[in-house]
């Protein structure tokens, strides 16, 4: 793997193959270097209910971030990339039908079970992640693609997916991974790669904030051991006196639960035709 995303998909997704195969879980949560898990398992668990069985992915239109970071001389079509096999559950009209739809998003995600069984089971993502890794891992941010482009790809009939339209007008809404980016102000005054480098300084607005989000990045430990220790800390205590607040109300404002919950459902919907009129409920 190297630090600018090449092949952390195929990791990502060798691990997700072991996985599946392991009983007794609902959710996995995909993270990356320097990300700390903010909260106990019980306050995890609580953060996950109101996905109702859906997806935490970040995704927006991925047409403008592909330049550069994809071989577009590659065959992107759902027959070149050998997406669906023998077994695959489609039927004939909607292999037909399925279409790529570029996205862009972050790696971190939490993914519910039976999207990875179709990930691993039901589809072959193999030629595609070969594909975004075609220029060596050279494509810096290659791996925001995968999953954000799985995602758009409503056609594709990923459990708990998105709409590309809908990805356009009104990104999704995430709370796998809280960062603060570029000019947002920074305690520390230390940043890699234009996000912030987390410190003791941070841990009071950290310790609020993080209610809405299930981890933080970036913490370094040679940079600062001491904020990995006090977080570390205060989720033993969590674990073992009770959890902490965490905030369901904004959580259950998801754009992707409302998507699937609602959307989906309504008479006459269809994924070919859909433009994504519709007035999403503000976290």
């Amino acid at each position: 793997m190297t630090s600018a995303g090449g092949f952390v998909n195929r990791a990502h997704l060798d691990c997700l193959e072991v996985l599946i195969e392991q009983p007794g879980w609902e959710y996995v949560i995909l993270q990356q270097t320097y990300d700390f898990l903010a909260h106990s398992n019980e306050e995890l668990m609580m953060m996950l209910k109101p996905l109702k069985g859906y997806n935490d992915i970040s995704t927006g239109d991925g047409k403008k971030w592909i330049k550069g970071r994809i071989n577009a001389k590659l065959n992107w079509t759902v027959a070149g990339l050998n997406i669906f096999m023998k077994n695959s559950p489609h039927t004939p009209a909607q292999r037909k039908a399925a279409k790529i739809e570029f996205g862009k998003g972050l790696v971190e995600a939490a993914l519910a079970r039976k999207t990875v069984n179709w990930m691993t089971r039901e589809v072959n993502l193999t030629t595609m992640v070969d594909q975004f890794n075609a220029l060596n891992g050279k494509g810096y941010g290659i791996d925001e693609q995968f999953l954000a482009t799985l995602t758009n790809s409503e056609t594709l009939l990923m459990p708990g997916g998105y709409h590309h339209n809908c990805a356009a007008k009104q990104p999704s809404s995430y709370f796998s991974r809280l960062t603060r980016w570029g000019g947002g102000k920074c305690e520390t005054g230390k940043r890699r790669h234009g996000i912030c480098i987390w410190g003791v300084e941070d841990l009071p607005w950290l310790r609020n904030i993080s209610s809405r989000y299930l981890m933080i990045n970036k913490f370094i430990p040679d940079f600062d051991f001491l904020s990995i220790h006090c977080l570390s800390e205060s989720i033993y205590n969590r674990t073992h006196m009770g959890p902490d607040f965490v905030d369901l109300e904004r959580l259950g404002k998801h754009s992707m639960v409302y998507y699937n919950d609602v959307v989906k459902k309504k008479p006459g919907f269809n994924a070919a035709t859909f433009t994504c009129n519709v007035t999403f409920p503000q976290p």
